[in-house]
């Protein structure tokens, strides 16, 4: 039996077996990026890679119709990244600096809710005064 994989190797559109992760890695360090983190599950049959999004700023090199899209971007990783350990929602905004409760809600934390990158601690009390978001498996 022939596998796929030795066919494209054969073929020459992929590399040896076994060395794309390693070269991915390197490839990464050189770079200067957050090295990959993965999960192995062999009793379920899975394999998953975690690629970290690095948190910049916004250089003057970026143009004003971009901004403010880049600064959300950065603003929903931090937030995924801050909520791994659960935070309340005060917390969560004088982590990001905002004060405006109503714009923190309907732009940044309800849709990483819908979306299912964060979570309720307490899910069946939303308004609860001892609420904290916290990051999902899915949000990693």
């Amino acid at each position: 039996m022939i596998s796929i994989a030795s066919v494209f190797y054969d073929i020459g559109w992929a590399e040896a077996k076994g060395t794309g992760l390693k070269t991915t890695i390197e490839l990464l360090k050189m770079e200067g990026y957050p090295l990959p983190e993965y999960l192995n599950d062999t009793k379920h049959d899975t394999f998953t890679l975690m690629l970290s999004h690095p948190i910049v700023g916004v250089t003057g090199q970026v143009t004003p119709q971009v901004t403010p899209q880049v600064e959300f971007m950065d603003r929903v990783a931090a937030t995924i990244k801050f909520c791994e350990t659960p935070r309340t929602l005060k917390e969560i905004m004088q982590f990001l600096k905002l004060k405006d409760r109503k714009h923190f809600m309907e732009k940044i934390l309800n849709p990483l809710l819908n979306e299912g990158y964060l979570q309720r601690t307490i899910p069946d009390k939303p308004r609860s005064r001892f609420q904290k978001y916290v990051t999902t498996k899915g949000g990693r």
